[in-house]
């Protein structure tokens, strides 16, 4: 294992155990639309814990592998931040960070505002622009899942925006949907558009719970590399993208300021980290560990190659010592009917939990060479 790698673990670890450490208790969301539009249809209470926690982790590994820990961010705001899934999880920084949300949603921040208030703030914004913050008051913006959701023009809109609030050192993290989900999601049709242009906006299905109840114009977008790099670096310069693993179907884009307006930067390559998808199924989210051998079994598989997965459990930012064992998942076939190998995507091995002065243990596995987790849970301390 190499240095780099090991010593990015480990700081990624004590992190996260100090993350769930300072974790503060929260209600249950009890309106089922707010869990909905965050975590899909029917989604559940540990599923909006879970899903908070992986992509705050996998936040965190992103700024990381930027050369910006999140611990470094004096000023952070969460852009889009629904009932604050991922902000929950920050409020570990409220000592030496402001946290602050803002949501179209009125109902998501009435929640925050009720249930999250300590260590954070919440506003509620417009469809457009403005923001009711200074210019360069942040110092990290992250929106996850936001411009997957609006059309082209108001896209701009919002980029501007977040180009007069960023700080010029700061940076901001956007997800967007890119080509392996617009391959799953588009008619033939669409997909010759979007594959021309390198951008599409439509309606989303009928049965796509993550836009219930929102505004009409929120429907569903996505976005090549390449109008990126045409498009948007007129105003931000990309630095890295992760794709799949802690983002699921989508792609982090980390972005650094640049002048307005300035020359795009067309040739612009950009660090991409490309990971497979995949999941933890045991232990589930905060069990309650017993003894100090622990069970872990969950899936992987790249999206658009039946190589061999080299794949290494870590737990508390240690590799673990046992080899995974490779096992047959219908389950994961019956949900990826499109990828071939799906049906071959599981593993499990036994691992030993370390003793530590913490709470709780942290478990994810990383793939080849990369160091961001691609799925990431946590037990509890017996």
């Amino acid at each position: 294992m190499s240095a780099p790698l090991a010593d990015f673990q480990q700081s990624l670890a004590q992190e996260c155990l100090r993350m769930l450490q300072l974790h503060i208790e929260i209600p249950p969301v009890n309106d089922q639309r707010l869990i909905d539009h965050v975590v899909g249809a029917d989604g559940s209470e540990e599923g909006f814990l879970s899903g908070g926690f992986l992509t705050a982790t996998g936040l965190m590994s992103a700024l990381q592998l930027s050369g910006r820990p999140i611990s470094s961010f004096r000023r952070i705001l969460d852009f889009g931040c629904g009932a604050g899934r991922v902000t929950h999880w920050l409020r570990h920084l409220a000592d030496g960070a402001e946290l602050t949300g803002t949501d179209i949603n009125s109902d998501a921040i009435a929640w925050c505002k009720d249930n999250l208030g300590a260590g954070a703030r919440f506003l509620c914004n417009g469809a457009r622009p403005p923001l009711p913050l200074p210019d360069a008051g942040m110092d990290l913006i992250y929106g996850i899942s936001v411009l997957t959701h609006l059309d082209e023009d108001l896209q701009f809109e919002w980029l501007r925006e977040l180009h007069r609030i960023i700080a010029p050192e700061g940076l901001v993290v956007l997800t967007v949907h890119t080509g392996y989900r617009a391959a799953q999601a588009l008619s033939p049709q669409a997909q010759a558009s979007y594959l021309k242009h390198g951008f599409i906006y439509q309606r989303a299905s009928a049965q796509d719970k993550t836009v219930a109840g929102l505004p009409d114009f929120y429907q569903v977008a996505f976005h090549s590399h390449e109008y990126v790099a045409r498009e948007w670096t007129r105003l931000f310069e990309p630095v890295l993208s992760v794709a799949h693993g802690p983002f699921w179907a989508q792609e982090a884009i980390v972005l650094r300021k640049r002048e307005s307006d300035a020359t795009p930067l067309r040739d612009h390559g950009w660090e991409r980290v490309k990971l497979p998808m995949g999941g933890i199924d045991t232990p589930g989210f905060a069990w309650q560990a017993d003894g100090n051998l622990q069970h872990v079994a969950g899936w992987a598989l790249a999206p658009d190659s039946d190589e061999p997965l080299d794949l290494t459990v870590w737990v508390d930012g240690v590799a673990a010592a046992m080899r995974c064992i490779e096992v047959k998942r219908d389950d994961v076939k019956a949900a990826f009917p499109h990828i071939a190998h799906a049906g071959n995507a599981g593993f499990m091995l036994n691992v030993e939990l370390p003793d530590h002065d913490f709470d709780h243990h942290v478990i994810w596995f990383t793939a080849g060479g990369s160091p961001v987790p691609v799925s990431a849970t946590c037990i509890a301390v017996s």
